[in-house]
């Protein structure tokens, strides 16, 4: 008894499967293809500019764009020693309320030497005014958002002091 003829099953191409291409000898394979072609590198530095000459320079954008002051961006025009005095005067009133008040002393210690060694850019400063202002108004939520949000973006500039304000906020708002 002779074997069974074996069919060949046609298989759909897998999604990897290079393209089938059909050449003939009247539709020849290509004899080069263009992502085969090198391109020589310039031998000399003396090359015309890039720019057609027909290009202005005055059609192009600036080359240099000066950035917003950092005192624009944080809002308020206010001196640095003033603001400093005020965040101080903010959070010793509510520390008068407070027993526990040397260890949030010693790191607001730590703050003003930094403020006044100008570690602190004005858009940091402006927040920890506002902290300090939520702070002495009660509004322990927004203090708390601030205080989140330096040690998010500012941990290695903030850690040093801002355990101190974390500690005043959860004295004031002991839910939390």
């Amino acid at each position: 008894m002779p074997p069974p003829p074996i069919s060949v099953k046609k298989v759909d191409p897998g999604w990897n499967d290079p393209p089938t291409l059909n050449y003939t000898a009247s539709n020849p394979p290509p004899k080069s293809r263009i992502t085969n072609k090198r391109v020589a590198f310039p031998l000399s530095s003396n090359q015309s500019s890039p720019l057609s000459p027909g290009l202005s320079q005055a059609k192009l954008p600036p080359t240099a764009m000066t950035p917003p002051a950092l005192e624009q961006l944080a809002g308020d025009h206010i001196s640095s020693t003033v603001s400093l005095k005020e965040v101080l005067l903010n959070v010793e009133t509510v520390l008068n309320d407070v027993g526990d008040s040397d260890f949030v002393k010693s790191k607001l210690d730590v703050l003003e030497v930094m403020w006044k060694e100008k570690k602190l850019n004005p858009t940091l400063q402006k927040l920890v005014l506002d902290m300090s202002r939520y702070i002495a108004d009660g509004n322990m939520e927004k203090a708390n958002e601030i205080q989140l949000k330096l040690m998010m973006e500012e941990q290695s500039l903030c850690e040093p002091w801002l355990v101190g304000f974390k500690h005043l906020i959860s004295l004031e708002n002991p839910k939390k």
